[in-house]
């Protein structure tokens, strides 16, 4: 919560910034880097470039690779405290599951099952819970299928459950206990109880005249 990190296109790379000082630190070696997300220590920032995932060592050192990635390359990440990385695939590309690899490398394996019946098209934006094994995730399709799930690292790609936790053409993002999502506009939070893998009480709102952008 102290430090940003995001990715520009010129010139291109991966650069960090402590919230209390005004400059912005380019990390030496992340040309064409995209969808980085933070490991659970903030030590390490991970990493895609074209079909490629890699970490870096915020402290200083050169990238490390981490594994091979489909085709259809993952545009979003996240990162447990037990070394599991769950990717999002990319929306504007031919849609695709999530998939899951270690940290210390290997190969991505799928971890959902993208419902072609059912009209679903990509499954992204993974947001793992405290107890580092359930996962919030966004299912692109028709309105009615639509929204927000939660899926299980013990569960088989294809027995995902199919509850929609909420209903959103946006992907919502759980931090400090609240789900965070925009409604026309205003950006809201609604508090969601991660044991029971349920959302509680009613949404209000955080900020207004919010503009969302993701792919």
């Amino acid at each position: 919560g102290r430090r940003l990190a995001v990715t520009t296109a010129a010139p291109g790379g991966l650069w960090l910034r402590d919230l209390d000082a005004l400059e912005w630190r380019r990390l030496p070696g992340t040309e064409g880097a995209s969808a980085p997300f933070w490991s659970p220590d903030s030590r390490y920032v991970g990493f895609i470039v074209d079909d490629t995932l890699s970490k870096i060592d915020t402290a200083g050192g050169p990238p490390e690779a981490v594994a091979s990635l489909p085709a259809a390359a993952p545009r979003s990440g996240t990162w447990n405290r037990h070394g599991d990385i769950v990717l999002g695939s990319w929306g504007g590309g031919s849609g695709g599951p999530l998939w899951r690899v270690s940290a210390a490398g290997g190969t991505a394996a799928p971890l959902t099952q993208v419902d072609l019946a059912r009209g679903e098209f990509v499954h992204t934006w993974p947001t793992f819970l405290p107890d580092g094994k359930h996962f919030l995730y966004f299912r692109s399709g028709p309105p009615d299928v639509e929204g927000m799930y939660v899926g299980s690292l013990d569960v088989d790609a294809g027995k995902q459950s199919r509850q929609r936790i909420l209903a959103t053409g946006v992907p919502a993002v759980f931090a400090s206990g609240h789900l965070f999502f925009p409604r026309a506009g205003t950006l809201m939070a609604q508090p969601f109880d991660a044991r029971r893998l349920e959302l509680r009480d009613v949404p209000v709102p955080v900020a207004q005249d919010v503009g969302i952008t993701w792919y």
